[in-house]
């Protein structure tokens, strides 16, 4: 019995420390990528009118309400990316960028009884829960993401099909929001809001190769990011200034991310390689609405990202 699992382990370790040649030890010294993204940016804890509250003036009972939220619609956006195939033992080393800019999405509600989700009770009249004294209400909310990669990868080959690709390395992040909400063109509530970050990225790449040219691909990754948040809220009804902060903190962040999808790669010349891979791909970072907030608790939300990712590589 010893003997038996001492060569099924010895087959095991062999299997997965075998080489391919064509993404092992490669002979293509460099490879470039470049990839167009079509996301959205959500970002949770962003509903700025309530109905189905109690009108206190009337007394009138409400009917079942709801909360309003801007429109988060898809964006495009891209990435670039470099790497060279390191001549020691198959190491690969790879950085990459990623930009997105969402635009301007907006919302915007027409109501005799709307109820703000944005207090300021400092303002005369107040606004807090309960205001019966709203029919209109709209907000704005932009955020621009940039992301920097760097890793430092090996492949192996579990099978004649199967690789498995774990990398390691850092994560540099800069995202800026921007929110604004207005009730009644009166009152102004202008959110500004930034984070930078930097941490460990850890990830593991999958690809099942069907056949010689098309395959699947599966990826995730963690990076726990530490950095900085730095909020700025200003308040406004009708050009007075009611409330002017900001606050600055450090905290770490985590960041995960998934992708699934398609592979189709084919050979060019005698040593040159196009890949052509696309699919879907989410990431979530954690906690990232830190806008201020007059009340209790922290809204908190998590910022998604999600929708199809087309790429092009080319081994050189």
């Amino acid at each position: 019995m010893r003997a038996l699992l001492a060569n099924i382990l010895l087959l095991t370790c062999s299997a997965v420390f075998a080489n391919n040649s064509e993404e092992c030890c490669s002979a293509n010294r460099w490879f470039s990528n470049a990839s167009f993204i079509y996301w959205q940016a959500k970002l949770d804890g962003l509903s700025y009118a309530a109905t189905g509250y109690r009108n206190e003036v009337t007394g009138q009972n409400p009917s079942k309400g709801e909360l309003k939220r801007p429109d988060f619609d898809f964006k495009p956006g891209f990435k670039v990316g470099l790497g060279a195939h390191l001549p020691h033992d198959c190491w690969e080393l790879y950085s990459e960028y990623t930009w997105l800019d969402t635009g301007s999405v907006s919302g915007s509600s027409t109501s005799s009884g709307l109820t703000p989700r944005w207090y300021n009770p400092s303002t005369n009249p107040p606004l807090e829960p309960g205001s019966p004294f709203l029919n209109s209400a709209r907000a704005s909310y932009r955020t621009n993401i940039n992301v920097v990669d760097l890793n430092l990868a090996r492949p192996f080959y579990v099978s004649s099909s199967l690789l498995i690709k774990p990398r390691l390395g850092l994560k540099g992040a800069y995202l800026s929001h921007k929110y604004d909400v207005n009730y009644q063109s009166q009152w102004h509530i202008d959110l500004d809001q930034t984070f930078w970050g930097i941490g460990i990225h850890g990830a593991f790449d999958t690809k099942w190769w069907i056949t010689e040219k098309f395959g699947l691909y599966g990826n995730v990754a963690i990076s726990p990011l530490w950095g900085e948040f730095d909020s700025k809220r200003k308040d406004t009804e009708s050009g007075e200034t009611y409330l002017n902060t900001n606050y600055q903190f450090h905290t770490i962040k985590p960041v995960l991310e998934l992708a699934l999808g398609l592979n189709f790669k084919t050979p060019i010349g005698a040593s040159s390689q196009f890949l052509i891979s696309g699919g879907y791909e989410g990431q979530i970072w954690f906690s990232q609405n830190q806008f201020l907030r007059t009340y209790a608790p922290k809204s908190c939300g998590d910022l998604t990202l999600q929708g199809l990712t087309l790429k092009f590589r080319f081994d050189f």
